[in-house]
Order: structure tokens, then sequence, then C-alpha cells
């Protein structure tokens, strides 16, 4: 029977590698970490619905539970009574949410969050999508920011940071072994291979993953972003806090934190910035698609586009002008 001390759930923004981790647990047969599976929401994803399409009784499991890892075990003890030859260590899912502390309200669930560096989030396609930045990267990042330092409140929270996982992968395969006291050596190699590829009586062939989330196909060995800051105040006020907690996994101070999202509640005062006033340069792709096309803006190129077109249109003006006045001349 499962219980509260098989779950595992990873949590984190659209962007910051939930993806990746996904496919690096499931390369694990002792692990099964659903994709995009709220059992504990009445509502259902579009991945719950391609779970249920497999697992139609899977359906009476879904409902709004404060404690999140309940609805998963009631499923997975179904789940294991029907189908002994598959049983799993940790059983859970992976959430894109930046509700802080979500899974772990009723119960301290194992759980692992996953955040990347604000500045190239911001710019991220997706994100530009779902938030508008085009139009305020302010209130995003403000978001953004609160949730990884109240993150930080959980010291039983494994803290995992994009670049990490790209360039350091064998390093965070160590991290997850010790956290989950699991042995990943015989099962880590190729893992982007195997994403998306399992066993069809296995619930994680449950998902139709081969044509999305490109980026968890591929070995990681390159960042997807690249940007320089515009030289201006809000990113000052941006970089002293976010610098502090960069790339940090470790317990930071309580104080510190407390301190610093009060400074954070006060970059409200810069917005709106849009993208385009925030950012010199900025180059972002998905890494893994091959219909992808890398998105690249230079303010300084396109200042000089505008200006030449804002000459173009004077001088243009300035020639009808011309040619009206001696059509007029011509009449008389």
């Amino acid at each position: 029977m499962y219980s509260r001390e098989h779950v595992l759930l990873v949590q984190g923004p659209q962007k910051t590698g939930t993806s990746t981790l996904n496919a690096m647990l499931n390369s694990h047969p002792e692990i099964i970490n659903l994709f995009e599976v709220y059992m504990a929401q009445a509502q259902i994803t579009k991945y719950g619905h391609q779970f249920i399409d497999k697992y139609p009784y899977s359906r009476t499991y879904f409902r709004d539970d404060a404690d999140y890892g309940a609805p998963i075990i009631d499923f997975f003890n179904h789940y294991s009574n029907q189908n002994p030859e598959y049983r799993y260590k940790f059983i859970g899912t992976k959430i894109n949410s930046m509700v802080v502390g979500l899974t772990v309200k009723v119960h301290p669930y194992k759980t692992i969050y996953t955040y990347r560096d604000v500045r190239s989030w911001v710019i991220k396609h997706s994100i530009k999508k779902l938030y508008r930045t085009d139009l305020d990267i302010v209130n995003p990042i403000i978001s953004y920011l609160t949730f990884i330092l109240k993150g930080y409140k959980y010291p039983n929270i494994l803290k995992i940071w994009l670049e990490d996982l790209v360039l350091k992968n064998e390093e965070i395969f160590t991290k997850l072994s010790e956290y989950l006291d699991t042995d990943f050596s015989k099962h880590k190699e190729n893992w982007w291979g195997k994403f998306g590829h399992y066993d069809q009586n296995d619930p994680k062939s449950a998902f139709l993953l081969e044509h999305v989330h490109y980026s968890s196909h591929v070995q990681p060995n390159q960042l997807d972003t690249k940007y320089t800051l515009a030289d201006i105040p809000f990113w000052h006020d941006v970089n002293s806090i976010f610098d502090k907690y960069y790339l940090q996994s470790d317990v930071v101070d309580q104080s510190q934190i407390e301190h610093d999202l009060i400074k954070i509640e006060k970059l409200r005062k810069y917005a709106p910035i849009s993208i385009n006033d925030a950012y010199i340069h900025l180059q972002t792709e998905r890494i893994g698609d091959p219909k992808s096309e890398r998105i690249h803006v230079d303010q300084f190129q396109m200042n000089h586009e505008i200006d030449q077109t804002f000459i173009r249109k004077i001088a243009t003006r300035l020639d009808r002008i011309a040619q009206a006045a001696r059509g007029k001349k011509n009449l008389v």
C-alpha cells in the first residue's frame, strides 16, 4: 500500500525546467512523476485528460483537496491492486505553479522546487504570452521573486536551478540521489532519449510528449537565453535582491528573507516597464525544436532602424509637400 512517504512532487513556474526534471526522475523505473496531472483539483488539465483517456477510472480521484498527495495515493493504491507488477518507490506529479507551500499545506511531502534566472525567465516566449511581459515585466517579476524567496522558508524542499540542470546535470543527479535515497547510476544514461518512450502498460506512457517540451528530449549542454540589461533603476534594485539567492540551494537567513520581501513589494513603483525598455539585447530559442526560430533583439539596431524609418517618412512627407507646391505654382 502507498502512503505519504511515497509521494514526490515537482513544482515551479513554466520554463524553469520542470519538464526536464520530470524526464530525469522518470528515467528511474522505481519513480513515477506524472506530467501535470493535478488530481488535487477538480478542474482537469490537458495532460489530465490524456491520463483519464488511458485510465477512465482515475476520474474518480480528481477532486479539490488541500492534501495534495492524498488523491495521488488513492489512485496508485487502486492501480497497484490491478497491476501488481508495477510498484514504485515514489509516486507524484509535476506542477506548474507559483503558489508557495501548495504541496505541503497538510503534510510535508517530499517536494522539489525549480527556479531559473529571473532576467532570462521573463523574456521567454511562453512567459510573454502568459504574463504579457511585452507590456510590463515588473509585476510578473515581483510574483516570481516572491515565489523564490518564500520557497526558502521551507528548508526540506529541495531547490534546483535550471542553469544547474543544464550545465551541471551530473551534480543534479547526485542531489536527487541524496534527497530521495535512490541510486540513479544505472538509469541516468541517455535519460533524455527515454523521455516519452515508456512501456505501454506503465502509467508514464499516458502522455503525448513526442512533439512537445523539446528541450527535455535532448542532452542538456547550453542555456536557451542570453541578454544584456538596460541600465535602469529597476534592474539595480532587482539585482540587489535576486543575486543573493541566485543558484543557492542551502538554507538562507530567515530575517534576510523578510527584509527582502518588503523590498520586492516596493518594486511596484516602477511599473509598467516593457521588455523593449528593459533590455538592450536579448536572444532566446527553444532548444531541441527543429522548427524553432531564434528570437534576437538588439535595442541599438532597433533604435537605428526606427531612426532611419522616421527620417525616410519625413523625407517622403517633405517631397510630397514640395510636389504639391510645384503643382499649385503651375496652375497659377
